[in-house]
């Protein structure tokens, strides 16, 4: 059993090694090519920062640690709620999807969105988006109102149970953790705007791995625990199914416990307990989702129902690094019918087998990579960044015009953190020899279950190893603990000078890291500055029936706010007749016309429009004025009384009803990520990184 337990250990070392090295040194992510070589010194600097302030947490007692924590939990939450209102970027894909389709729903309507009737593991979401509406009209309040509540509960317990389960260790490692927590506002910032099911997923986790940890602390496994987990599990699955790794985590462990039983006494039966609630919850998750499905009217058998082969297929796509890709979604659709798509999945992953043979082992690398190449997670990007570009609804002008840099910067610094919670972790299991039979290893044992599943049996995306960022925390900071104590850290040599190392590294690299931002990461893509925008609206997934009419020589106005300067108006509402385009300025409580434009006739869906004006406005209060010059009735195409719009100013209709069009008003001169301010910036940074060092 010892060789088992020796074995698990070597190969999670391997594991954590690997995600260290590619978070550390992979420069391609989601929000653009990251400068390495910063990384590597932030990731050194951080070290020394955060044993600093180890050290001084370490030294306060109880009482002022309270306060401490208390007064990070405030700022956390309201960090959150200024996200809620301030920072608005469009949605796409699943989550807008979803709103969509719950949004038919509460109208009534019996329509199914085509992309729900494809992936009905999204229908427990439409149902929860759906009761957020009945709710908010109940309330008479908006359905924003109710969905950035719900986002901002969950990810404020997620960082408090992060800090709870630390608490019970070491108390000050507990706010040691809501520090950095509240120093990353990136990953707040996915959880409140966005939602989704990645919320669901880090919070249960963290509930199961407590309960566990507490029933292990007792000895016993009671009944009320055994339901909790069973529900848990269950809303989890629901959420997100890969959770099923959990069940095969808490299976290894109990392994575990059970052959070495005069030490580890009811741990194994724990363990046999939990298995047991989990998969009663599996149970219990998918009759809940068919009854979400009846009770919505959904047909979880229907016709364009994808196979679940389907995933597996995207999974073995050298090509695509066995990323989600449009190729082989159109493959499955191009087979009609879920046995015909099922039998062409499964023959594509035959074939794909056959063909990569060797090949594949590159790409289980490259997809475990991917997995491991963001310190954000992509959660700076995926589901926000439509079309390589921020589409923000309202933002502050300081983020609206350096969107690229902020989240460059943000890769960077997140990169150098978690790169250094993989480091401590990797550190641990090769020198440290921690029991892995406990709440440790099953935390290890989830968060590279997740790795695993995805990098050989699902497809891949930064984001889905998100869902272990609650778990990734507590141990990379239990394990940062253990190494903080040590004077000397060794991995290669006892004798190997780290401290000379690292006095000539710094400085050179510090040299190459602001040349390779001067010129290599100029050559990336420039960021194109979108100030407001409202293109769903107008559908530009091409699904909206709504018209709105405009009379002959009438006028309908549309207001929007820029809070910077912009230039270039993208009109993306189709239209049956030409129309008068007349951008008004409010100076003074007077409406002023400031420009004037002619809409061309597309009698189309919104995703097939897209009219450019250019017109120079600076930062200030704006209204669309759309005339009808025509002696006959003109259609716009458009959204009538929207209830999922994030959008702050809509058109108001005689009837009382709102609409609103669409349209993306942006900067036509594209900016650099890494502009000559974010570059002095880091300039000033690495020359204090090094006077430090070189006093050291």
């Amino acid at each position: 059993m010892n060789f088992l337990n020796k074995s698990l250990s070597k190969v999670l070392f391997v594991l954590f090694s690997l995600a260290f090295l590619s978070m550390l040194l992979q420069p391609l992510t989601n929000s653009g090519f990251v400068e390495p070589i910063s990384v590597i010194i932030l990731a050194i600097s951080l070290f020394f920062v955060l044993r600093w302030i180890y050290q001084k947490l370490s030294t306060l007692n109880q009482k002022k640690l309270k306060i401490f924590a208390f007064v990070l939990i405030v700022f956390i939450v309201l960090t959150e709620i200024l996200w809620a209102m301030n920072g608005h970027a469009e949605l796409f894909g699943d989550p807008w999807h979803i709103q969509v389709q719950a949004e038919r729903l509460f109208k009534g309507q019996t329509s199914w969105d085509i992309w729900i009737l494809q992936y009905p593991n999204l229908v427990p979401l439409v149902g929860l988006e759906l009761a957020f509406m009945k709710t908010a009209s109940f309330l008479h309040i908006s359905f924003y109102g109710v969905f950035y509540t719900y986002n901002i509960i969950i990810s404020s317990l997620i960082w408090i149970l992060v800090a709870r389960l630390l608490w019970q260790k070491k108390p000050f490692l507990s706010v040691f953790s809501l520090l950095i927590i509240f120093c990353s506002p990136v990953l707040s910032g996915f959880l409140v705007q966005v939602g989704y099911s990645d919320g669901l997923a880090i919070l249960s986790l963290l509930i199961i791995v407590s309960i566990f940890d507490k029933a292990v602390q007792k000895g016993r496994f009671t009944f009320l625990e055994f339901l909790a987990s069973l529900i848990i599990f269950a809303v989890a699955y629901l959420a997100r199914p890969n959770v099923i790794v959990s069940l095969v985590a808490i299976l290894i462990i109990g392994i575990l416990a059970y052959w070495k039983k005069e030490k580890y006494l009811n741990i194994w039966k724990i363990c046999l307990y939990m298995a047991i609630a989990f998969i009663l919850g599996i149970i219990f998750a998918t009759l809940a989702n068919h009854l979400i499905a009846k009770s919505i009217g959904y047909n979880l058998n229907n016709p364009h129902v994808f196979p679940i082969w389907n995933w597996v297929y995207e999974s073995l796509n050298l090509k695509s690094g066995g990323e989600w890709g449009p190729t082989d979604r159109d493959y499955t659709l191009f087979h009609i019918g879920y046995s015909s798509s099922k039998a062409a999945d499964i023959a594509g992953i035959i074939q794909r087998l056959k063909t990569y043979n060797l090949l594949l082992i590159p790409l289980f690398f490259i997809k475990f990579a991917t997995l491991w190449s963001e310190g954000t997670f992509e959660v700076g990007s995926d589901y926000t960044l439509f079309n390589y570009r921020y589409n923000w609804t309202h933002a502050p002008a300081f983020i609206t015009e350096n969107i690229g840099s902020i989240n460059i910067f943000w890769e960077i610094v997140l990169k150098a953190l978690m790169a250094l919670l993989l480091f401590s972790i990797a550190y641990s299991l090769l020198k440290k020899k921690k029991d892995l039979t406990s709440s440790y290893g099953f935390m290890l044992l989830i968060i590279m279950g997740v790795s695993i599943f995805h990098t050989f049996i699902w497809e891949v995306k930064p984001r889905y190893q998100f869902m272990t960022i609650g778990l990734l925390l507590i141990v990379g900071l239990l394990n940062l603990d253990s190494i903080f104590g040590d004077e000397k850290i060794s991995i290669f040599k006892q004798d190997f000078n780290w401290k000379k190392f690292i006095k000539i590294f710094v400085p050179v690299a510090s040299v190459l890291s602001l040349l390779s931002m001067s010129t290599i990461m100029q050559l990336q893509p420039k960021q194109k500055i979108v100030v407001t925008a409202q293109q769903h609206p107008a559908d530009n997934y091409g699904y909206s029936k709504d018209v709105l009419k405009v009379s002959p020589k009438e006028t309908i106005y549309q207001e929007f706010e820029l809070s910077t300067n912009a230039n270039q108006i993208e009109w993306q509402t189709g239209t049956t007749g030409p129309l008068t385009l007349k951008i008004q300025k409010n100076s003074s409580e007077n409406w002023s016309d400031f420009d004037s434009h002619t809409i061309k006739t597309e009698n189309t869906t919104a995703d097939q429009v897209n009219q450019i004006f250019n017109s120079n406005m600076s930062a200030g209060q704006y209204r669309l004025a759309i005339y009808n010059p025509n002696s006959v009735t003109v259609g716009i195409r458009a959204m009538l009384n929207p209830i999922a719009l994030d959008y702050p100013y809509l058109i108001k209709l005689p009837n009382g009803q709102t609409a609103s069009l669409g349209f993306v008003i942006s900067q036509s001169k594209e900016v650099s990520k890494y502009p000559f301010v974010m570059i002095s910036f880091f300039a000033i940074l690495f020359l204090v990184i090094n006077i430090f060092i070189h006093k050291w």
